[in-house]
């Protein structure tokens, strides 16, 4: 080995040609062992030219790694069809949105995570737009897929599946039909609760208030399996969907205790004693007031300890909650403003409040929420109520215009609910009974199709009479 003049060491017994070869590429195969040498040749790499005339040259080839549907179809085989030579056409994938695309407030793609049917648990509905399409009895559903699709009239109740509330569950040896019409006869009594019975699916769902707080509940029956404490009986699952504890358990005792005075309910689903039953809530004593004005109207009960003239701030202090961004502070105000305009004595101390009527038309026109459209109409009903005169209560034309937009909003046209809509219906009554002739609300077009509307449209029958009312009292002005 020689070193040259430039640092590099080489062999003196081979030429620079045999080191690199005619090409000036060192051939690697001469440092493998013989057997290695013989595989290595198949697999070596032809150097390619330096040279290539515009009418040879192509943009990548195979041995460089080129992808081979990307190359020309050879004219030699005319035979063959051009597309064996094409790559494979393959679709993109259609996504309904990804993490970028979402609308503010949600954190998913629209249709993202929707649950199977079969992975519902007892008590819960389909997903939104669910849909099944039978094309012949091998395609039936049964009740191993999923409890709730043989539920149909006729085929009996659902076999009860775990989990399940059995803190708030009683169990029943009476007809399912006959707890459901109990149900109803039972929730009827009920002033400030919107209810619907399903006897398809043995279900009953509703909104109740108490003490001007909502509470979202929902009932289902089931058939108890062998297993049971109690086989072959009927399990009745009370469950709170959203809303206020305190008016879940009113509601929840009211109704067992109603369902075994009927002989509805025998059990609960955690004892065999019939005397587990949960009684109803025993309502605290608070202590009365009377009114100045007219010493027969007592408020005890029906308003507890807020009485709004102990102090002054009071109310100042919740009209301001009800200026909040935020819904919760709003549900509370709403309330405890709802609950002591009951009496009149709060009700006349909430219409000489400054800035209360505006800013309950303004909360009736901007919080779509149930619980607080309903609370706010209510404290106006009650400020009306106690008026002598509707200008006492400092509403005015466009106010009340506001207010019929909101009943036909809520009265079924767009959305429906009966608290609401009955409940803004009934101060819309009385604006229209303590208003005077030359009233503008009364001359404005946009108010009377908005009554209009809602007295022909409405699927809400008590709506639908007090739109009608209502537009009758104003066209005989």
């Amino acid at each position: 080995m020689q070193r040259s003049p430039d640092g590099k060491f080489s062999d003196d017994d081979q030429s620079p040609a045999t080191r690199t070869g005619s090409s000036g590429i060192l051939d690697v195969t001469q440092f493998l062992s013989e057997s290695e040498r013989e595989t290595a040749q198949y697999r070596s790499v032809a150097s390619a030219p330096l040279y290539r005339s515009i009418n040879t040259l192509q943009i990548g080839s195979a041995a460089q790694g080129a992808d081979p549907a990307l190359l020309p179809v050879p004219r030699q085989a005319a035979g063959w069809k051009a597309e064996q030579y094409a790559a494979p056409s393959v679709p993109l994938p259609k996504h309904k949105g990804h993490m970028g695309q979402l609308l503010p407030g949600l954190d998913a793609p629209p249709g993202a995570g929707k649950p199977a049917l079969g992975n519902l648990a007892p008590g819960l509905d389909a997903p939104p737009g669910a849909r099944f399409k039978f094309h012949g009895p091998k395609d039936m559903p049964t009740e191993d897929v999923n409890p709730m699709f043989n539920s149909k009239e006729g085929q009996g109740l659902p076999k009860l599946k775990v989990p399940y509330a059995r803190n708030t569950s009683v169990v029943s040896t009476a007809d399912g039909k006959a707890i459901l019409s109990g149900f109803g006869e039972l929730l009827e009594t009920l002033p400030d609760c919107d209810f619907t019975i399903k006897t398809r699916n043995y279900k009953c769902a509703g909104d109740f208030f108490w003490q001007e707080r909502l509470c979202k509940f929902m009932v289902q029956l089931f058939r108890t399996p062998e297993e049971h404490m109690h086989p072959n009986a009927t399990l009745i699952e009370f469950q709170r969907r959203s809303g206020d504890v305190f008016a879940f358990q009113h509601i929840y005792r009211f109704l067992v205790d109603g369902l075994a005075a009927r002989d509805l309910v025998q059990f609960s689903a955690t004892d065999m004693d019939r005397a587990m039953l949960p009684r109803p809530m025993q309502a605290l004593a608070m202590p009365a007031f009377g009114d100045e004005d007219e010493d027969d109207e007592i408020c005890g009960e029906e308003c507890g300890y807020l009485d709004f003239s102990k102090d002054e701030s009071v109310v100042q202090n919740l009209v301001q909650m009800c200026r909040s961004i935020y819904l919760e502070p709003r549900r509370e105000a709403t309330a405890v403003l709802a609950r002591g305009s009951r009496s009149k004595k709060n009700a006349r101390i909430l219409c000489a409040t400054p800035q209360i009527a505006p800013v309950m038309i303004q909360i009736l026109h901007e919080v779509n929420d149930l619980q607080v459209t309903r609370n706010t109409a209510l404290i106006l009903t009650n400020m009306i109520r106690c008026a002598t005169e509707i200008r006492q209560t400092g509403l005015k034309s466009k106010m009340v215009k506001t207010m019929c937009d909101v009943f036909s909003r809520w009265s079924g046209v767009s959305k429906g609910s009966k608290l609401v809509s009955v409940q803004i219906g009934a101060a819309l009554k009385l604006v229209a009974e303590k208003s005077g002739r030359g009233a503008r609300f009364t001359k404005d077009q946009k108010v009377l199709s908005y009554l209009k509307q809602v007295a022909t449209t409405s699927p809400i029958s008590e709506a639908k009479a007090l739109a009608d009312q209502v537009y009758r009292m104003i066209q005989e002005r």
